[in-house]
């Protein structure tokens, strides 16, 4: 067994993450699936996709839509940033393909009977095409995208040792490269090969099975779920996490000039090495913030006076995940009402709070903590019975205000 710390002397800037069959733990928006570099006007950053299909454009980068309305077994695979950086591609387990922004759709496989899952996609170098990769190393190929063969083809009922995990295209877009799980690579057209794990470490037993792929001009990066990093041809190691039980990594994206790489685990947690330490930043905007809250807590009060079940639909769809049950709401009488008068001045950033109560007592929430004060007003039939003044705790999440409430 080896925990990965390998940097082998063997050593397209696009990116090509693909997620862990089988991620652990959850998040808001659920786990992290992927993570993408994007670099536009300057300015650079990443996007960090979730399997339910919530989008982060961090670092400032421009958010484009998200959240696709997914079928029975449906989850979001992978996300691929157009080269201008004006739109993106969501990919899912079912084949299917989600523009947004100037991103064209160009096709896609949720038609066809597929007899593996789909479990990465990549854009093709001149973002007109995407290639689609499915776990047992179909490939599906649509737009500019042209298809050299795959690996039911020329092992026609054979099984691998591994499940493929990855594509990444040649810099030239007239081939591409798969990666197995055990690090395995089989290349197609013009793509090259600059090794391999299992021929860098024969007959040896990974800790954590490759999660990702990236390539470089000449050569590839790996990443294993453990955060251990394989480098092939001329990419650059830069350290990993391999050895130290850090465990659910599920992307790594990797500068285009080679001077580092930054790996996300499935709670959206980064790991940056080399020249990355900047990216993965969340940007705020305390106006829009302000807004966002205000509208928030009048929305709750309107849903009150809309009838208990619209409330408490409300309450399901905004508080902060695993806060617990929510069974007391439905003992509130008849005609009972709430009403959330904000003190507006009051708002201000409160990041190292930690929840109080209910199942995720003394965890620090993602997003932009706030704390505030609140007039609350419970009425029944119109008739205010009850007031008083409280502290309240919201976070913003990806553009949307959660709040923390418990039975």
């Amino acid at each position: 067994m080896v925990a990965v710390l390998v940097a082998v002397a063997l050593t397209m800037s696009g990116v090509a993450v693909v997620t862990d069959s089988s991620p652990a733990g959850a998040v808001v928006g659920g786990t992290a699936v992927d993570i993408d570099y994007a670099s536009s006007a300057g300015s650079e950053g990443v996007y960090i996709t979730h399997s339910d299909g919530t989008i982060e454009a961090r670092d400032g980068l421009s958010h484009f839509g998200d959240k696709p309305a997914l079928g029975a077994g449906e989850t979001v695979i992978a996300l691929s940033v157009r080269p201008a950086v004006d739109g993106y591609w969501l990919f899912t387990n079912l084949g299917r393909v989600i523009a947004y922004g100037a991103a064209v759709h160009f096709g896609d496989a949720s038609a066809l009977a597929l007899a593996a899952p789909m479990i990465s996609a990549i854009a093709t170098p001149d973002g007109l095409g995407y290639y689609m990769v499915a776990e047992d190393g179909g490939i599906f190929t649509f737009g500019t995208a042209v298809f050299y063969g795959s690996i039911p083809q020329i092992l026609p009922g054979v099984t691998l040792d591994a499940q493929v995990i990855g594509i990444v295209p040649s810099p030239t877009g007239l081939g591409y490269l798969l990666v197995a799980a055990d690090g395995g690579i089989f290349t197609f057209g013009d793509a090259l090969f600059y090794g391999s794990v299992p021929g860098v470490l024969p007959g040896v037993s990974l800790d954590s099975q490759i999660v990702a792929v990236i390539a470089q001009p000449a050569g590839y990066l790996m990443v294993a779920g453990d955060g251990g990093i394989f480098t092939f041809g001329t990419a650059a190691f830069f350290g990993s996490l391999g050895g130290t039980g850090a465990s659910g990594i599920v992307g790594v994206a990797v500068k285009p000039d080679n001077s580092g790489y930054v790996m996300v685990d499935t709670q959206a947690n980064l790991s940056p090495f080399g020249n990355t330490t900047g990216l993965g930043t969340i940007e705020t905007d305390p106006a829009a913030d302000l807004l966002l809250i205000e509208n928030f807590w009048q929305d709750l009060s309107d849903s009150w006076l809309s009838g208990r079940a619209n409330a408490i639909a409300f309450y399901e769809a905004n508080n902060y995940p695993d806060m617990g049950s929510l069974v007391c709401l439905d003992f509130r009488p008849a005609g009972y009402s709430e009403e959330f008068i904000l003190h507006v001045d009051t708002v201000e950033p409160d990041p190292n709070w930690t929840i109080l109560g209910g199942p995720r007592i003394g965890h620090n929430p993602d997003g932009t903590i706030y704390i505030m004060t609140m007039t609350i007003i419970r009425s029944e039939h119109g008739i205010a019975r009850f007031e008083f003044v409280k502290e309240v705790h919201a976070t913003i999440l990806n553009g949307e205000v959660r709040f923390f409430f418990s039975c």
